[in-house]
């Protein structure tokens, strides 16, 4: 199975570097580069992370209300449970 993801990212690779190094333009400005070509897939990610982060910053501030809310209402908090890894054998 792993030979078959390192043969994919080698055709990958190869397939991208083919597009770069073969797309002629009339003025070399314009000639396509690796940073260009990647620019676009960075700002995806960067756009993806930044929209995680405030999906888990949202969540958290939902939990943490949630739980004062239950303290405010009366109900103690769960006392924690000791975890014993022999207790199943």
């Amino acid at each position: 199975m792993s030979r078959f993801f390192f043969g994919f990212a080698v055709g990958v690779a190869l397939g991208a570097a083919a597009v770069l190094l073969g797309a002629q333009t009339d003025e070399a400005s314009e000639r396509p580069t690796f940073a260009k070509a990647t620019g676009g897939l960075r700002s995806l990610v960067d756009g993806a992370l930044q929209a995680g982060h405030a999906a888990a910053s949202a969540k958290e501030h939902e939990v943490r209300e949630e739980f004062r809310a239950r303290i405010k209402a009366g109900a103690q908090p769960a006392a924690p449970t000791r975890f014993d890894p022999f207790a199943t054998l």
